[in-house]
């Protein structure tokens, strides 16, 4: 997982206890009933959560810092996370044979969790693998960084290089999660303008989320990419 000399840009919050009622069914009845109270805790970027507006109970940023940098919680993928960048690295010469194997394959995403939270190493592995194939055309990379924590994106000139070293070879895309035009800071188009500029072609999939932008005007006034 990629981690900055500074850790302070992390926070940790006590999210809610959990009630969970198991019934045990012994002899064709529910008899035994075990109650389990959990603790959830999120952890996300001081970035983000300074994004918040504490007076307001509503505020869309705050209904959506619980999927932190960056598991978003209405993500189908999310059963996948958790592996760690040895066992990622692991993984890669099964998946590029694979892929070797099947010509059909023209496009890669790069997904998560979050793509760009792991090391530079392992981007950059992944970069050097895929690209050698001849069918792929493009590679995808799925991130919510620009977003909860844009700073990753141009403070880390490594980073950079291996985007702007790679994307000469072939077609890199970044999808990115602009839901709400409060995640639209300067810092966040900073980023976006650092991906372009390694000639890195930038998408944007927005999620529909009730009560935060379910509405045609925060629709039309989200301007990730201007």
């Amino acid at each position: 997982m990629y981690c900055s000399a500074n850790h302070s840009y992390f926070f940790i919050i006590k999210l809610s206890f959990v009630n969970i009622r198991l019934e045990i069914k012994h002899n064709s009845r529910f008899k035994h009933i075990i109650l389990f109270k959990w603790l959830f805790l999120a952890k996300g970027t001081k970035y983000y959560a300074n994004l918040i507006h504490p007076e307001d109970p509503k505020d869309p940023i705050r209904k959506m810092c619980v999927p932190s940098a960056s598991y978003c919680r209405f993500c189908f993928r999310k059963r996948l996370v958790g592996l760690s960048t040895n066992e990622i690295l692991n993984r890669i010469d099964t998946v590029t044979d694979y892929i070797q194997n099947h010509p059909e394959v023209d496009n890669v995403l790069i997904s998560g969790g979050d793509s760009f939270m792991n090391d530079n190493s392992v981007i950059e592995r992944y970069l050097q693998k895929l690209l050698l194939i001849d069918p792929i055309q493009y590679v995808r990379f799925g991130s919510r960084i620009p977003v909860v924590y844009p700073m990753r994106i141009y403070q880390d000139k490594e980073f950079l290089r291996i985007m702007k070293t790679y994307a000469k070879q072939k077609q890199i895309y970044v999808i990115t999660h602009f839901n709400h035009p409060n995640e639209c800071t300067l810092q966040a188009k900073k980023a976006i303008k650092s991906l372009q500029s390694c000639g890195v072609t930038l998408r944007n999939q927005t999620v529909l989320l009730r009560g935060v932008n379910n509405d045609l005007k925060t629709i039309a006034n989200t301007e990730f990419f201007s």
